[in-house]
């Protein structure tokens, strides 16, 4: 435990050390953190929200800056992520705070595109078999063999 806090403080980190294992003290320190935590949360839903809109070619431009580990401001990349989230949910107006924060969530993303499949066929039935054959070419596709 020692030297994780040492390898923080050597970084320059501030770390305060907590006196006491009071429960009531520990209690208030986790509320805090849950309001920092918070804050710190909305604030970058509303960042991304007010961000300005991007065009194809400068998100492309953007996320090969990103995976050539180049330099992009935070703002390029809060604009990167309403791109994503506007391409992801084919959404064509203004986003808010509030839609940024239960919307990028891997989970509900997951949830929108199991319902995305499931309504591509007119019976369950046909939504199933285009869902197999969508995943067996891209199986073929990875693995480069039929089945």
């Amino acid at each position: 435990m020692y030297r994780f806090v040492d390898l923080v403080a050597y970084t320059g980190a501030r770390v305060n050390v907590l006196p006491t294992h009071d429960p009531d003290d520990v209690k208030a320190h986790q509320t805090s953190f849950r309001m920092i935590k918070t804050d710190l949360e909305n604030a970058h839903c509303e960042a991304v929200a007010s961000s300005p809109k991007i065009t194809d070619v400068h998100a492309f431009d953007i996320y090969e800056r990103l995976e050539n580990e180049e330099d992009v401001t935070v703002q390029e990349k809060n604009s990167f992520k309403k791109f994503n989230l506007l391409n992801f949910y084919d959404f064509g107006e203004e986003i808010s705070p509030e839609f940024v924060k239960n919307y990028s969530k891997p989970a509900v993303k997951q949830v929108f595109t199991n319902l995305e499949n499931i309504t591509r066929g007119k019976t369950v039935d046909e939504a199933l078999l285009k869902m197999r054959d969508h995943e067996l070419k891209r199986y073929t596709d990875i693995l480069g063999m039929e089945w």
